[in-house]
């Protein structure tokens, strides 16, 4: 979506283009903590950093999301949805998941499609709240994805492929996402991760790590 500005719109609209490209901003991005949410602990923690890139900005710094004794954590990021840009942007994903040494585990992810607007007519301010996707009781602790989420990895049920920690009591996790919106003419997306892994200190005899979640806000002026 291009902003006219009376006469001459056309070469306002590529002066704006122009000082877009030229003066590109970091993306914007903020970390929340949930309280009273699904914490990391000794038995099972899922440990993640990020670097987010939207299109026509900048990357952001390495962004430590989730530590080994983090709450279950949002990270919230911005993309500019009032015009398009040649290319899309991008999101690195790296961590561990933790635990005894040889544990099966399982990692989950649930997708909503969509960001959130904010900014101009949208009327509230971007990169607000932590925004866990739920939260249930379970006896190994708190879950926070949908109902019947993606399965990534399950080396306790084989629905997906096996997966445990090493002898070092871990597991390497990287991904790489596109980042996009519906004006650049690709796909906005929320997602959350959460894994559980078989953990002996456990009287349920496996434990829940952190939630990571990820919030797209699209800014429109």
């Amino acid at each position: 979506m291009t902003t006219h500005f009376g006469t001459g719109s056309r070469i306002g609209s590529l002066v704006i283009v122009l000082a877009t490209s030229v003066g590109a901003q970091v993306t914007q991005t903020a970390t929340f903590g949930s309280p009273s949410s699904q914490a990391n602990g000794t038995g099972a923690a899922f440990v993640v950093a990020a670097t987010v890139q939207s299109p026509g900005e900048l990357a952001s710094p390495v962004i430590n999301v989730l530590g080994a004794t983090s709450p279950s954590s949002t990270l919230a990021y911005t993309s500019f949805g009032s015009t398009t840009f040649p290319a899309p942007g991008s999101m690195s994903v790296t961590g561990q998941l933790r635990g005894t040494a040889g544990a099966p585990l399982i990692l989950a992810l649930s997708l909503r499609p969509g960001g959130r607007m904010c900014g101009g007519f949208a009327g509230w301010p971007c990169l607000t709240g932590p925004l866990l996707f739920g939260s249930t009781p379970t006896p190994y602790g708190l879950y926070h994805l949908d109902p019947g989420p993606i399965l990534i990895l399950d080396g306790i049920g084989g629905s997906a492929p096996p997966a445990q920690l090493g002898p070092n009591g871990s597991y390497p996790i990287a991904a790489s996402l596109v980042v996009d919106t519906l004006t650049n003419g690709g796909s906005e997306w929320r997602f959350a991760a959460q894994a559980a892994i078989l953990d002996p200190t456990s009287p349920s005899g496996a434990s829940f790590t952190a939630a990571f979640t990820v919030e797209q806000w699209v800014f429109y002026l």
